[in-house]
């Protein structure tokens, strides 16, 4: 039976109905709306992501997007308790613009886990009273239905193509395509029978508690005897899954037609002609189902202001996977009124779902 999992915000939690509307714009200047009667106002700035686009992708995510959620005088965004533990409570807004759905949540402190090599990791500790902030962001424009597996971004990949004769080297790049997020690379391979070998980085964003041992040393797969000749017709070429204690994850390498690639500020070229192979990689993590598809490789940025003083507080947020999948997060030290927002255990409060 297929599992099904709840998202980071979604499951059990029920948005209620909020005080405005956030409207989009299509010029260059950030889309802003800001209610100054609460206690806090809470602004999250997204600027284009920085992956490559395709065609179909090539207009969308251009300009920045601002977003503003108020947080009233007892602390309530929109309140809801946490689903295994009663006492943790956590707050949570949804707002739509520029073509993304932009879910803020915030509740106590958390530790935040980074890479330093060897699959060894370095632990952040929240300050006594931070409050932890995360921003889940979805595409409302590409992929739409059930994907069984949400797709991992921020790894690096290389392809070995290996003949009897002859090894080509090819490193795939992040794209968002109209199906979603995918690692690509259009190729000029020769006609033979190649064995083909992934070499993927351990991804190089934050852990939490729950994934701190998600996903930290290399992988390689391996499809052997792909046979490329005039016949050859874009399909899947292999998918391979890896499960042990740790990690549940699906490499799924396909071959397409070539296409043209491109990104913010970067020139839309033609392909030469001498293209002949486009590879595209998926990895998912088996472990979280999505239904919506995640937008990664954004710069997000986060203010809290304190709308009595005027006193603000601005991070850039970080890359974190938890426990039900990917959003931007960090500590802050912003005291909110009227809540009492630590979890357990002095300020390491899980999230919904134990993000």
């Amino acid at each position: 039976m297929k599992r099904k999992t709840k998202y980071i915000f979604t499951g059990t939690l029920l948005f209620l109905s909020l005080s405005y509307l956030v409207s989009c714009s299509t010029t260059d200047n950030p889309v802003t709306t800001t209610n100054n009667t609460s206690e806090h106002t809470v602004t999250v700035r997204v600027d284009p992501p920085e992956f490559l686009r395709t065609e179909e992708t090539r207009n969308n995510w251009e300009n920045p997007v601002e977003v503003s959620y108020t947080v009233d005088s007892q602390g309530n965004l929109t309140k809801s308790a946490h689903e295994d533990n009663a006492n943790d409570s956590w707050n949570f807004g949804s707002r739509h613009a520029g073509g993304m759905d932009i879910v803020l949540g915030y509740g106590g402190g958390r530790d935040m886990y980074s890479m330093h090599g060897n699959g060894m990791m370095n632990t952040q500790h929240p300050d006594s009273g931070a409050h932890h902030y995360m921003v889940q962001i979805f595409s409302d424009s590409t992929f739409n239905g059930e994907h069984f597996g949400m797709p991992i971004p921020v790894s690096d990949v290389t392809l070995l193509a290996t003949s009897a004769s002859d090894t080509f080297t090819y490193h795939l790049e992040p794209v968002m395509g109209a199906l979603g997020y995918q690692y690509e690379a259009n190729t000029e391979l020769p006609y033979g029978i190649y064995n083909l070998q992934l070499q993927v980085n351990a991804p190089d964003f934050y852990r939490t508690d729950e994934t701190q041992n998600f996903w930290t040393s290399p992988k390689e797969v391996t499809f052997d005897s792909f046979t490329f000749d005039s016949t050859t017709a874009p399909a899947q070429i292999g998918s391979r899954t890896i499960v042990n204690d740790n990690d549940s994850l699906e490499f799924a390498l396909s071959m397409q037609n070539p296409e043209i690639f491109g990104a913010m500020g970067m020139q839309w070229a033609p392909l030469s002609g001498d293209e002949t192979i486009r590879f595209a990689l998926e990895i998912s993590d088996l472990a979280n189902d999505i239904e919506q598809m995640p937008l990664y490789n954004a710069p997000v940025q986060l203010t809290v202001q304190d709308n009595q003083t005027g006193e603000n507080e601005t991070k850039t947020l970080e890359p974190i996977y938890g426990q039900h999948g990917f959003y931007y997060g960090e500590n802050f030290m912003t005291e909110m009124m009227g809540e009492n927002m630590h979890g357990p255990g002095g300020g390491h409060g899980t999230g919904m779902g134990g993000m």
